[in-house]
């Protein structure tokens, strides 16, 4: 113990005498001053794979459940800068303010199974048209192709149909972007059941072992341990390689309101996590 204390008496000593004024060439003087490292001090940690679906600009919640990645429903320019952001191609159109020799992923397509205002409604033979014209227009763009809500096996088989007759030069998507959301008639077994099929089915059409992002995914039941479970499915699966969950915070301005969103959400009004926010930060 007292060897410990003057190490500490020494280190202080030393930073005290550094910091004094040393003459330095010419007139000017600099100043050398020694930081003290706190041993029990933990950086803090970010997840690259864990994001949010950001429904309200608040990007203190990325930090406060440790996620590294976000998307806002489109192709916000303004964040390009930003490495955290993902942009996205609601209906699959080449965003113009895309550099063209952007290199870096594009989430193409928001449920183009689904009609508005819940998806984007995009038939595949379209969707595999758009999909062409992206690739073309920015080839070395990395796409997450439909992000498409649960029960849309049949639209990623058209679509990918489709590619394979009229556009068989044209590369095969690498990544595909699932939905899912545990409800009180949808079980994490249910779900998880979906995903694994929907993604056989992508390989069976494309001869590509596809690499899964789950870019809307939530428990509205609010139960943290179905919402665990649902981590754990994610986790357990290798071809799943990103997530993103919804929603962030509750916004009472906002234009579209889930039905009970204060069951699910994972950030309190007044900026605390919900448990399940606390769930997903250290999960």
């Amino acid at each position: 113990m007292k060897r410990k204390i003057f190490l500490i008496i020494l280190l202080i000593l030393i930073a005290c005498l550094l910091s004094r004024s040393v003459p330095a060439y010419g007139n000017e003087e600099y100043k050398v001053f020694i930081p003290i490292v706190l041993k029990d001090y933990v950086p803090p940690h970010y997840d690259e794979n864990k994001g949010i679906a950001l429904v309200t600009n608040q990007l203190s919640d990325l930090d406060m459940v440790g996620a590294g990645w976000y998307y806002v429903w489109s192709c916000d320019c303004t964040r390009l800068n930003d490495n955290r952001y993902v942009p996205m191609s609601y209906a699959g159109l080449i965003p113009e303010c895309l550099p063209i020799d952007y290199d870096g992923f594009v989430l193409f397509l928001n449920e183009p199974n689904n009609i508005a205002p819940y998806g984007a409604g995009i038939q595949p033979i379209e969707g595999a048209k758009r999909y062409t014209d992206f690739v073309q227009a920015r080839p070395q763009a990395k796409l997450i192709v439909g992000n498409a809500s649960a029960w849309s096996s049949m639209w990623y088989i058209e679509f990918l149909i489709e590619l394979n007759t009229n556009y068989p030069d044209i590369p095969k998507p690498q990544y595909y972007g699932f939905h899912g959301y545990v409800e009180s008639w949808i079980t994490v077994e249910q779900l998880s059941m979906w995903w694994d099929a929907t993604e056989g089915f992508i390989y069976h059409y494309s001869g590509i072992h596809p690499e899964i992002w789950i870019t809307e995914f939530a428990d509205t039941t609010g139960n943290t341990e179905s919402f665990s479970s649902l981590l754990d499915v994610i986790d357990s699966r290798e071809y799943m390689t990103r997530y993103a969950y919804f929603t962030n915070r509750y916004d009472p301005e906002a234009e579209y309101i889930p039905g009970e969103w204060y069951d699910f959400n994972l950030v309190n009004s007044n900026g605390s996590l919900t448990p399940i926010g606390e769930v997903y930060k250290i999960k």
